[in-house]
């Protein structure tokens, strides 16, 4: 059966790269080079290419040729190819993406975008008012789009109460789906996920620089060994609440893909601790608290609720945005009746002071993260604090 995909060539050290119309048009090289197909179902390299071969138009078995699969880049320009004929555009990704994803990786996002994966495999959740959602486009296979917006016009999406943020939708998709979660499942509010963050309400879609959301799809969960996929963006100081932040998310510079905690010796760098500002006053109204009582009001929902020990330090690291992505077995860590407690206290409100304490805490909360440190910052010295 002929399979129909794009066709284009390039040649490029030495490399003839082939994307054919079927899988049966041939292209003659030299019989020094290797003959690349890209195909539908992947990236293929010739089995055998030999000196003084009399090469076939096209490999097969009976000559003891064959495709074999190929997950070492040849060039940029055929993954650019491979994304954007099924909807990914290449300047979605940030300089030095396409480098360090492999072709896997790649095939990967291709075959989401055809719709070739299933939510049983990987799925996006995606927290929902009235955001465009043109940017999910390529992944909408295997997004399930909880909305909040009273008029819902897209018969796919899910109809929530407008209640709890988007923290009230991640808790709502464990509870109901808890015995049918995904391998993967990625936990995100639906705005752009653009770089930085302009302050409470004012903007920004808290991606770190050099992060694209496709690296939230591809990681490898085996790839580690506490089950999860975060960018830690912020520190919390649980006796202060003051907080410091990733030098790279304040500043917007890097293009490097970064690690999951800020180091000196990758030029990104932990600023100082700050106060939260205004914010602060306006969570102690949220929480029914004064300022003064704020930080021990947190920490008895830390004992209470996330039901961890208080991280070394008392430094709780967090994704500003709430945008991670876990596997089932983590989140099986937890009994279903642990997230229906959190459910139940971010039901009742719109706005909630246990979904601002579940920001700050998801990495403990989704599964056990323990006692040991997510990253390594010094603790400022309560009460002097630096700002």
């Amino acid at each position: 059966m002929m399979v129909a995909v794009f066709t284009w060539m390039l040649t490029l050290q030495g490399i003839v790269i082939v994307h054919a119309r079927n899988t049966h048009v041939r292209k003659h090289v030299d019989e020094k080079d290797a003959a690349i197909e890209v195909k539908q179902s992947g990236v293929l390299v010739r089995r055998s290419v030999r000196e003084n071969d009399d090469l076939t138009d096209c490999c097969t078995d009976r000559t003891k040729d064959s495709w074999r699969a190929m997950d070492s880049p040849v060039a940029d320009i055929s993954k650019v190819q491979m994304l954007e004929t099924t909807g990914f555009a290449a300047d979605s990704f940030f300089a030095g993406d396409l480098d360090r994803l492999s072709f896997a990786q790649v095939q990967k996002l291709q075959d989401i975008a055809a719709g070739r994966t299933n939510k049983s495999q990987i799925e996006v959740v995606l927290a929902h008012y009235n955001e465009d959602l043109a940017w999910a486009t390529p992944y909408r296979s295997v997004c399930t789009i909880y909305t909040k917006y009273p008029n819902l016009t897209d018969a796919s999406e899910v109809q929530l109460p407008n209640v709890g943020r988007e923290g009230h939708t991640f808790l709502h998709h464990i509870v109901a789906n808890y015995d049918k979660l995904s391998e993967w499942t990625v936990f995100s509010q639906a705005g752009s996920p653009t770089v930085g963050y302009n302050g409470h309400r004012l903007g920004g879609g808290h991606m770190l620089p050099g992060v694209s959301f496709a690296d939230y799809i591809v990681h490898d969960a085996t790839n580690g060994n506490d089950g999860a996929f975060i960018f830690f963006t912020s520190v919390l100081h649980m006796d202060t609440l003051r907080v410091a932040n990733r030098h790279s998310y304040n500043h917007r510079q890097g293009d490097n893909h970064p690690p999951r905690c800020a180091t000196d010796n990758t030029g990104d760098f932990w600023d100082r601790f700050n106060t939260l500002g205004p914010f602060e006053g306006y969570l102690a109204s949220r929480c029914n608290t004064t300022l003064a009582q704020l930080p021990e009001v947190f920490k008895a929902y830390w004992t209470n609720q996330v039901q961890s020990p208080f991280p070394p330090g008392g430094l709780a690291f967090y994704a500003q945005g709430a945008r991670f992505a876990m596997t089932k077995e983590r989140l099986h860590q937890r009994p279903k009746e642990y997230y229906q407690h959190l459910l139940d206290l971010v039901s009742s409100s719109d706005d909630p002071c246990a979904n601002y304490f579940n920001e700050w805490t998801w990495f403990y909360q989704l599964g056990y993260a323990g006692n040991a440190s997510a990253c390594h910052v010094e603790a400022p010295n309560h009460p002097e604090v630096k700002i």
